[in-house]
């Protein structure tokens, strides 16, 4: 079984700077989405989701999209994780960091901060 690997990230109020998420392990497929404080849910109605506005890296960041409460951005094909959508940062033998593979850029849709989760399956 493959265990994904999750992690909270922090996504400023849309008069911020957009949030890098880039690839943090040998990565088949991801799945980004908006999330409650420390990785919650929206179950019980304590949370009210902003929405997210997200560009492509492979778009150069040029177009903007908006991703509505509750909704997954997914990185890969869910049902084969056998191709590699992402490398994390690795050092090179002569002394420099490779940088990971970027994914996407997000920034709230409100004035108001919020979080995503990011979970990643590793290559199967």
């Amino acid at each position: 079984m493959n265990t994904p690997q999750r992690r909270v990230i922090a996504v400023p109020a849309n008069t911020g700077s957009p949030v890098l998420i880039s690839a943090s392990i040998f990565c088949g497929y991801a799945e980004i989405t908006e999330c409650a404080p420390n990785g919650g849910t929206y179950e019980g109605g304590a949370f009210t989701g902003q929405g997210l506005n997200v560009q492509r890296a492979d778009e150069n960041y040029v177009n903007t999209y908006g991703l509505p409460p509750g909704v997954v951005w997914p990185i890969g094909d869910a049902i084969r994780k056998n191709h590699s959508e992402g490398v994390p940062a690795t050092p090179d033998p002569n002394g420099t960091t490779r940088a990971a593979t970027p994914w996407i850029k997000v920034i709230s849709a409100t004035s108001t901060a919020t979080q995503v989760l990011v979970t990643e399956w590793r290559q199967q």
